[in-house]
Parts: C-alpha cells; sequence; structure tokens
C-alpha cells in the first residue's frame, strides 16, 4: 500500500513567487527518489497564497527517507519563514489502498 501526505500552507502574499519557486527545486528532488510516486503543488487560482502539496510514497519507510534527504532538510529551513499558516488540521498522513502510478 502506499503512503500519501496532504499539507495545507498559507503563504505570505509577498512570498508567493519565492515559495513557488524553491518547491519547484524541491519537487524536482523528490521526484528523482525511488519512493516518490507523486508530488503534487497545488494553488489556488483566486488566492495564490493557499498552497496545497500532495505526496505519495510507495510505503512510510520511502516518506522517511524522504525526510531524511538534504533537499527536504533545505525545505525545513527556507520554507517557515515564506509560511503565514500551516493548515496541521489537514496535514494528513494516510495509506493509501488502491494506488495508480
Amino acid at each position: 500500500m502506499s503512503y500519501a501526505i496532504l499539507a495545507e500552507f498559507r503563504l505570505g502574499s509577498d512570498c508567493v513567487n519565492d515559495f513557488m519557486a524553491r518547491m519547484s527545486e524541491h519537487r524536482a528532488h523528490s521526484l528523482t527518489e525511488p519512493g516518490c510516486q507523486i508530488f503534487e503543488v497545488t494553488q489556488d487560482a483566486a488566492d495564490p497564497t493557499h498552497v496545497i502539496l500532495y505526496e505519495r510514497y510507495t510505503d512510510e519507510p520511502a516518506y522517511a527517507t524522504h525526510r531524511a534527504t538534504p533537499h527536504y532538510e533545505r525545505f525545513r529551513n527556507w520554507a517557515p519563514p515564506l509560511i503565514v499558516r500551516s493548515g496541521n488540521e489537514i496535514f494528513l498522513r494516510r495509506t493509501v489502498l488502491h494506488a495508480q502510478v
């Protein structure tokens, strides 16, 4: 079974372009990981400060491997100053029963 992450962020209005450019690089690195199946960055068309990430990994250990990468460590350093609010209430870790790649 696959392992999925859904994370919601609200960005500072002056940080949107910087966040999205950096997230594009982070996404590209993440997709090279053998266990990363999907890494989608979505942005609300009506409110560009509202960003949701959807990530899917082969299993929970693959996600743990992702969190141990240098690019994830960089993300943990650059992202917090750009985030006004993190939607922890929807930061979900779920097993995907019937994932298709």
